[in-house]
This record gives structure tokens, sequence and C-alpha cells, in this order.
């Protein structure tokens, strides 16, 4: 098992967990057809996004290989939530890991998309 010491700081941005106040603020995101458009589901409604950080989104630690952790990605100088970035554990024996980053095309061109 394997369980991030959360948040994780970078010079610009915090990893954490997922709260249930995140959803209104993911939800700009998550519902616009052009944010989503690379990821494995549709836009999502306000109900959509309360279960699933309340359910599959709500994994925090690593456990067996093909977990995956969703955090919220927030600006540290402001607090503001500007996307959310997914990390899969895909291989044992090998500790290939994997992600995937949706952004807020509203959070400006600050590289927040780009690296964490």
């Amino acid at each position: 098992m394997f369980a991030p010491a959360y948040p994780i700081r970078t010079d610009r941005l915090l990893l954490r967990p997922l709260t249930p106040e995140d959803a209104e603020p993911m939800h700009a995101y998550k519902s616009d057809a052009e944010s989503v458009r690379y990821v494995p589901y549709g836009r999502l409604t306000l109900a959509d996004i309360e279960e699933r950080i309340a359910t599959r989104w709500a994994t925090t630690r690593f456990e067996k290989q093909d977990d995956a952790v969703c955090l919220a990605v927030q600006e540290r100088e402001t607090g503001r939530l500007v996307g959310d970035v997914v990390l899969f554990w895909r291989s044992e024996d090998g500790w290939a890991s994997g992600r995937r980053l949706v952004s807020w095309r509203a959070s400006g061109s600050r590289g927040s998309g780009r690296r964490c």
C-alpha cells in the first residue's frame, strides 16, 4: 500500500483529496464539453459529481495494481480549484503509472493543464 502525504505541493499548486465543497467548482468545467473532450465520460451534472466525490473519487491511497486516486488541483496563491488529476498505478512489477489531468479553461493560460 502507498498513501501519499497530502497535500502534495508544487511551487504553484496543491494536489489534495477531493471534498464535497469541490463539487460546485468542478461542475464549472466537468459540465463543459470542451474540458471533458478527452476523458472517458461526457459532461457531468452536479449530482453526478457529488456522487463520484462521495464514492469512486474518494480513494486517497494505492493498495493494488490498477488503483486510481483522483486529486483536486488547487492554486496555492488563491486557493481556487483549477482542475483535477487522476493518478493510476498500472504495474506492480515495473512501477509504471499513468495520469489524466482535467483543467478548467477559465483558469487562464498559466500552464495548469500542462504540468503540475
